[in-house]
């Protein structure tokens, strides 16, 4: 049975709360608190996004990681998140000892940058939903 309200929407109100109501009224009697508190905000704020986002993003990137590395695993990783977890750590060390042990291969770099790319930019939306990850400057 889902319960509502779930655990993002219970950190987004805290967040809100905190923003709103607490930062304001503590910012002029202890600035050095007020600051505490837009951090305590943000951690919520991400944690938040995490937990909407997990699935999805945990999925995108065992999706590419096992094109990229077919013969790592055998089969289905399992449905549970942690499962899925420990999937990607796997491919993740099996693509960091391709790219440091083995002699580079131009496509299959281009194919490894381009899923770190994807990957640290998916990470950066959660964390910092502003940031640029474009690939060029303007």
């Amino acid at each position: 049975m889902q319960y509502a309200p779930d655990a993002p929407t219970l950190l987004s109100a805290v967040a809100d709360f905190l923003s709103n109501d607490l930062r304001p009224a503590v910012k002029k009697a202890d600035p050095a608190l007020a600051f505490r508190v837009l951090i305590a905000e943000s951690l919520c704020r991400i944690v938040a996004g995490e937990l909407q986002s997990e699935d999805m993003l945990d999925l995108m990137e065992l999706s590419r990681l096992q094109e990229l590395l077919p013969d790592v695993i055998d089969g289905d990783v399992g449905r549970s998140r942690t499962e899925r977890v420990a999937a990607i750590g796997t491919l993740n060390a099996a693509l960091a000892a391709r790219l440091r042990d083995d002699p580079p291969d131009p496509a299959f770099d281009a194919l490894a940058i381009d899923h770190l790319r994807q990957a640290l930019r998916e990470k950066l939306m959660v964390t910092n939903p502003r940031f640029d990850a474009a690939d060029t400057i303007e």
